[in-house]
């Protein structure tokens, strides 16, 4: 129950947090900002990020360019 009243007030701040962005915003230069960036009930696409650890530095190592190293134990 406790969530749901969290959901009703974040949509309806998120509501009037994008009307002010919104109305503020130079439209030749940035889009239209959607209700869901204002709400954190809603997921976002850049909520599945990869944790940086031991075992993940090597993909960063390669997608960075940088040689792995070998782990020492």
């Amino acid at each position: 129950m406790a969530e749901g009243r969290g959901r009703d007030a974040w949509g309806r701040a998120s509501l009037i947090a994008a009307l002010i962005a919104n109305a503020n915003r130079d439209s030749r230069r940035r889009k239209p900002l959607p209700l869901d960036f204002f709400n954190p009930y809603v997921q976002k696409a850049h909520d599945n990020v990869t944790a940086v650890t031991p075992e993940t530095m090597g993909k960063f190592r390669r997608a960075f360019g940088q040689p792995e190293r070998k782990q020492h134990r």
